[in-house]
């Protein structure tokens, strides 16, 4: 035991499934009074979902997950990577329980502070523009003051739009009438969810790698939470809000 440093009762001791020591089950802090069906965890390794990470420029992080993703496969050119390749890939690291990854992902980065990629225009409810180089671009013939094909596309503007509910909306909220940022890198990947309010989700890809993604039909979100309680049972035991939780 990690904790008494004791070998004697081996039939109370639990093992972590990831970094594979020992604990009496009535050492622990939160003592255990059954052995929990599947794979157990330490606390130490129980630390799941999104940690605080370093800071990022754009250039920097796109220089980091470039070579990250070299390094990964032993290949030089990126190019030469296909999608299927990636998938495989992430299923295998996922499936094996082996591999220990942590990557860098930048998510819901508040856009009012770095903005979205998409400038804002003037609206009542909205931030004024911010810049000149934004006024040029609402009036230029491509956006036909903000009713042109490019701005159909602008996230800030979706809310907003004719017949919108959501524009009668008095405040800005994250997710709803206000985009999220997100800049992520090979591996990066953000949890199953139900979007706030059960609204749709709508994404806008600037630049960068493919963007996978996998969805599950509303019918079939009981048989997917009873595949998930049973596949980590330990989690729901430690974490009872655990389908609650964004990690």
């Amino acid at each position: 035991c990690e904790i008494c440093k004791s070998s004697q009762q081996p039939e109370k001791i639990l093992i972590c499934y990831i970094c594979n020591e020992g604990y009496h089950m009535n050492c622990m802090e939160q003592q255990i009074k059954e052995k929990p069906l599947g794979k157990w965890f330490c606390n130490e390794c129980d630390d799941f979902g999104f940690e605080e990470g370093r800071f990022f420029s754009i250039s920097s992080f796109e220089q980091l997950a470039n070579n990250f993703k070299r390094k990964w496969f032993q290949m030089r050119d990126l190019t030469s990577i296909s999608n299927t390749q990636i998938e495989t890939e992430f299923w295998r690291v996922v499936n094996s329980a082996v591999d220990c990854v942590q990557v860098h992902y930048g998510s819901d980065i508040d856009v009012q502070n770095h903005r979205s990629g998409f400038p804002r225009k003037q609206h009542s409810n909205l931030s004024p523009i911010i810049n000149n180089e934004e006024k040029k671009w609402w009036n230029s013939p491509i956006t036909q003051g903000g009713v042109g094909c490019a701005a159909h596309w602008n996230p800030n503007l979706l809310p907003y739009s004719k017949g919108s509910v959501i524009s009668q909306l008095k405040e800005e909220i994250s997710g709803i009438n206000q985009p999220m940022l997100y800049i992520g890198m090979l591996f990066s990947t953000f949890c199953w969810h139900n979007e706030d309010n059960y609204l749709y989700s709508i994404n806008y890809l600037h630049f960068g790698e493919n963007k996978t993604w996998y969805s599950i039909p509303s019918c079939a979100s009981d048989k997917f939470e009873q595949v998930m309680k049973k596949e980590v049972p330990d989690l729901f035991t430690s974490h009872p809000d655990l389908l609650h939780q964004l990690v």
